[in-house]
């Protein structure tokens, strides 16, 4: 990821990050427009699947039967501890 990070010209470290470096506000410009994007994605998402029961329930939607059940459990208790 760095090699990425610095082939696009973002800074790598912290002391890349310099306030007077252009490549610091091109890299706010840059997140922000992905953010957008995956912002955009998720509302067509969520709007395909309308339930309460949130990110659990959409995983057991999606995820292949094999594993939903497993998958459904796990994003559902990171959520309680990202939470706390």
């Amino acid at each position: 990821m760095p090699a990425v990070l610095a082939h696009v010209g973002l800074p790598t470290s912290n002391s890349d990050a310099r306030i007077d470096n252009p490549s610091v506000i091109y890299g706010f410009i840059l997140v922000f427009i992905l953010q957008c994007f995956l912002g955009a994605s998720l509302a067509e998402f969520v709007s395909a699947y309308p339930v309460e029961g949130g990110m659990y329930h959409w995983i057991a939607a999606i995820a292949p039967h094999k594993y939903n059940t497993l998958l459904s459990f796990a994003t559902g208790w990171s959520t309680v501890f990202g939470c706390e």
